[in-house]
């Protein structure tokens, strides 16, 4: 039985000269703002720039009853063994004095987990996943182009094993003091 202990990365995309800060994260996480890097978040924010804080939890789902019905509570999941599901909350906030437009999260997923990707689909936000590090972004069923044996470019369906990262990009500004969350399942390796 293996068991996997969790660590979360994320980056985030908004606009430029917006400040963004992790909580939670693998010091791999990185941010892009207008395609360049996002000032960390220990430096002064500047006056009418959004600041998005995000924060990421790994949870398990425990079933319990309650009044002869089964109720399903989420709690911390700090491990988990092979074969587990775990819910990813993915929780957003701009704590800057401008509107965040166009915010892009992107989560890269921890190795030893392969996304349910149906469960990362959300109503506030374009979902896209990529199969090859962030390198390509495509939205579900997520397809990969290659060459059969005659030479033909043929699309062939990716497997959700090999997704290796998520990115929501959210359909709406998210104003300052606003926030929002996305949940998405994961199954341990």
């Amino acid at each position: 039985m293996k068991t996997i202990i969790f660590v979360i990365a994320c980056a985030l995309q908004s606009l430029p000269a917006a400040a963004q800060e992790r909580k939670g994260a693998a010091p791999k996480a990185a941010a892009e703002v207008g395609g360049q890097k996002a000032a960390p978040a220990a430096q002064e924010q500047k006056s009418g720039a959004p600041r998005i804080i995000v924060e990421i939890g790994a949870l398990r789902e425990v079933k319990e009853k309650k009044d002869g019905k089964t109720v399903t509570r989420l709690e911390p999941a700090g491990k988990a063994d092979s074969g587990e599901t775990i819910v990813y909350s993915v929780a957003y906030r701009n704590e800057g004095d401008a509107p965040a437009k166009k915010a892009v999260i992107t989560d890269p997923l921890p190795r030893g987990v392969v996304c349910l990707p149906k469960t990362a689909v959300s109503p506030e936000a374009e979902t896209e996943f990529s199969a090859d590090g962030g390198g390509t972004w495509g939205k579900l069923p997520l397809v990969k182009k290659e060459k059969d044996a005659a030479g033909k470019i043929v699309e062939k369906p990716v497997p959700d094993s090999a997704i290796t990262h998520v990115r929501w990009t959210l359909k709406k500004d998210l104003p300052p003091g606003a926030s929002g969350e996305i949940k998405f399942k994961v199954k341990v390796k």
